[in-house]
């Protein structure tokens, strides 16, 4: 029998099920970034954050925490604080209208200090069977606390966290200013080919119109100019045996006058 989205949604429901003991066991076994959880909280919520009602949506994610106290002197002179805060990194698990899943990365960020995207978009549309690969979900697990690292203001990324990000940030579809981008690698690319199509013909023209023509035409005086000294040569050659057959047919004048004189 033919799969259709409720078959998707069935498998997705088993997912918000089962995911939150397997992102448990990534936070045990995972030493390095239990001073976010330390710091931040890590939530996991099967059904959403807001009351865990939502059958569409699986978050984790980093909560807020206070950082900083500011405070102000009003217009009446009295002093005013404020708490800054900063919130964490989100994983979120969406399923569509057709039953596949989009997975999304939202950066850490405090009021002053913000990514410039506001959303990644890790997986656009895949089959919900992938969220049953535990594989697969360590995988998200380690884009998570990459992109904590990177985008925190306590973050202190590795080498391949770094990596992880850019690679996010390059190969991956972002949300800017409420818009879906491009992957930054194809538009990258596209002008690259766009560069490299345009000036290479242009180039290609030039030589085409330009030079090629002057070659063919220096090749041409260059073997024209060689024929000439060719012929110059076999003209030279020719006077020079015409003069010594010349010489010597007078020399056999000569000796034949000589010896009728003589008898």
């Amino acid at each position: 029998m033919k799969e259709n989205r409720f078959d998707r949604a069935k498998l997705f429901e088993e997912f918000q099920k089962n995911g939150k003991s397997i992102f448990e066991k990534f936070k045990a076994d995972d030493k390095k970034h239990k001073r976010f959880d330390d710091y931040y909280s890590l939530c996991i919520c099967p059904k959403g954050r807001n009351g865990g009602i939502d059958n569409r949506i699986f978050e984790v994610f980093y909560g807020g925490r206070i950082f900083d106290l500011e405070k102000k002197i009003k217009a009446d002179l009295r002093v005013e604080e404020k708490y800054v805060m900063e919130y964490g990194t989100t994983l979120s698990f969406n399923l569509n209208d057709h039953g596949y899943i989009a997975i999304i990365l939202y950066p850490s960020g405090t009021e002053r200090t913000k990514a410039l995207e506001t959303a990644i978009f890790v997986e656009n549309h895949i089959h919900p069977d992938k969220l049953m690969d535990e594989a697969f979900l360590k995988k998200q697990w380690n884009w998570l606390n990459s992109y904590m690292e990177c985008t925190s203001i306590d973050g202190c990324p590795s080498l391949m966290e770094k990596i992880r990000y850019y690679y996010l940030k390059y190969c991956k579809n972002l949300v800017i200013d409420g818009k879906f981008q491009r992957r930054k690698i194809v538009t990258h690319s596209l002008q690259i080919l766009k560069f490299a199509f345009t000036v290479g013909l242009s180039g290609f023209l030039i030589f085409l119109f330009t030079i090629f023509p002057n070659r063919g035409e220096n090749e041409e005086i260059k073997q024209i100019k060689e024929t000439n000294t060719n012929l110059k040569e076999l003209i030279e050659t020719q006077t020079l045996i015409k003069m010594k057959l010349d010489s010597i047919h007078s020399i056999m004048q000569s000796d034949s006058t000589f010896v009728g004189s003589k008898y």
